[in-house]
């Protein structure tokens, strides 16, 4: 019976970092486009499209940083990619160095979207951090003996 032996391959072996996305949002910067907001807000049910993983990505974390809250404290913000959420809705309201989010393990492809919810963002300063494996770069060749 033919086994199979993985430690032949060197680049089977090789180590595969996480990689990190990440985007700043500050809402009185953000300027109309594609006819989504108003010029330095970000209205309630806003999906803002902040870049792009690579095919078949593997998400094993997605959060919010709040580096300072939105004034009113009732805005929420969800995360997605290519359509899949891999962050629920989060309060982003007043407190200042805060992380908000978590997300179960998913495998997901295409464009990052930031979601607004229950109220307009006019003020503040967040960064999304979406924590992410590409396991199509890891390429292996059975060998047998």
């Amino acid at each position: 019976m033919a086994s199979v032996n993985f430690v032949r391959k060197d680049r089977n072996n090789e180590k595969r970092k996480v990689s990190v996305f990440t985007s700043n949002i500050k809402p009185a910067t953000v300027t109309v486009a594609d006819g989504f907001a108003t010029a330095g807000t970000i209205a309630a049910a806003d999906v803002i499209t902040l870049g792009n993983l690579p095919a078949n990505s593997i998400v094993t974390s997605a959060t919010v940083q709040v580096i300072t809250g939105a004034t009113t404290g009732t805005q929420t913000v969800a995360l997605s990619v290519g359509g899949t959420a891999v962050m629920a809705a989060v309060a982003v309201g007043t407190a200042a160095n805060v992380t908000k989010g978590t997300t179960t393990v998913k495998q997901v492809s295409g464009a990052v979207a930031l979601t607004t919810g229950v109220g307009s963002l006019v003020d503040g300063e967040f960064v999304v951090l979406i924590e992410y494996i590409e396991p199509d770069l890891v390429s292996g060749e059975l060998t047998t003996i």
